[in-house]
């Protein structure tokens, strides 16, 4: 087999999916506003949304394991849909801010994608807080990475 040889398929990047029913449980955890404590973003009111699944089993040595063991090691089922997520944004206008986190988001690519069309509509800045081990495609894009 010639590892230099690239299929076309391979390259392949899928179109974004989108979610089509708001009341459908999606793989979503926890939603609460709470102040954005990292990165450039620090001090700002944000809007968390964790989704549930991750493809890594951290271990962090005496640190122990992943901070969020019902998202990655042992993930519980979603328990919220995405008009959950709208319903945060209402409840609280003065927040433009989102934190997508995990877990994995990126395991979930229609949902990623349904919130930057969400985002792009209300003015929404999103990070995306994520291990890196998958891309995926948006219609829009995410704000920090």
């Amino acid at each position: 087999m010639d590892h230099n040889k690239v299929t076309e398929k391979q390259w392949l990047i899928e179109e974004p999916g989108r979610i089509a029913d708001y009341s459908k449980v999606i793989p979503v955890l926890e939603i609460y506003p709470c102040v954005q404590s990292e990165g450039s973003r620090q001090g700002r009111p944000t809007i968390a949304v964790r989704v549930t699944g991750c493809t890594h089993r951290c271990w962090f040595g005496e640190g122990g394991w992943c901070d969020s063991w019902y998202t990655s090691i042992h993930p519980e089922k979603g328990k919220f849909t995405f008009n959950d997520i709208i319903k945060a944004y209402d409840e609280n206008p003065h927040i433009t801010e989102m934190m997508l986190t995990g877990g994995s988001p990126t395991m979930q690519p229609a949902l990623v994608n349904e919130l930057t069309h969400f985002a792009n509509e209300r003015g929404i800045f999103i990070t995306i807080e994520t291990e890196g081990s998958h891309f995926i495609k948006t219609d829009y894009p995410m704000g920090l990475i």
